[in-house]
């Protein structure tokens, strides 16, 4: 009795040894979302529309027109993209609502004069801090549809150096860029400003590289309007 006692438990021991181990089950990794780049609108973006609203040259309007795109979703607080873009575009481009949200656009940053706008996507209109980012503001204010054909030219010219001449002023003393070119230019009196306007802190994200985009745009605008003046 007694072996058959000892047999029992040793086959009890041997069978628990070599039974399979309960599996740790391994945890189930969540995918990482691939983060949507940051988009900044190019002149081969805005030419599409351009050719499609327009038969005429207007090769130019690409650098205000961006600006605009961008300071408009910036108040909006919407991310920057290309159906965006496209959209905006279809429905603004050329058409007398472009000039009428423009000073729309100025008026709020009128309003914001005194705020701290410090990172938010509307500082690179109000203080930028170098003449890359100058760039946005000073096209936005230098709309060539404003500006008779004959003193485009020269109109350049003065708006370089009145961003010069801001730069040169004290950090602490600068007025608010936009608005201090809009006055400077004689605009502001055909803005409303509103009464009350929050700081901008919405998903709007420009690309580290939006300045070399920015710039070659406008290059290759004033290539095409070249082009397009020497064309019989």
């Amino acid at each position: 009795m007694r072996t058959i006692i000892l047999l029992a438990l040793t086959l009890a021991f041997i069978l628990a040894c070599t039974s399979p181990a309960e599996e740790t089950p391994t945890p189930t990794a969540t995918p990482t979302p691939t983060p949507t780049p940051a988009y900044f609108p190019t002149y081969a973006d805005f030419d599409l529309v351009a050719r499609q609203k327009s038969r005429y040259s207007l090769h130019e309007s690409y650098a205000p027109f961006a600006a605009l795109y961008v300071a408009r979703e910036c108040f909006a607080g919407n991310p920057l993209t290309l159906d965006g873009f496209r959209a905006f575009a279809y429905e603004t481009l050329f058409t007398e609502y472009e000039i009428v949200l423009e000073s729309e656009v100025v008026g709020k940053m009128f309003a914001l004069g005194g705020k701290d706008v410090r990172g938010s996507c509307i500082e690179l209109y109000l203080y930028p801090k170098t003449g890359a980012e100058a760039s946005l503001g000073l096209e936005l204010v230098a709309n060539p549809r404003r500006i008779h054909p004959i003193f485009r030219e020269a109109s350049k010219s003065r708006y370089q150096e009145m961003v010069a001449r801001w730069f040169q002023q004290e950090a602490q003393s600068r007025e608010p860029f936009v608005p201090w070119l809009w006055k400077r230019d004689g605009l502001d009196l055909r803005i409303q400003i509103p009464s009350d306007v929050p700081v901008p802190r919405g998903d709007t994200q420009l690309p580290p590289t939006w300045a070399l985009e920015y710039q070659l745009g406008i290059q290759e605008a004033r290539i095409r309007e070249l082009e397009a003046s020497k064309s019989p």
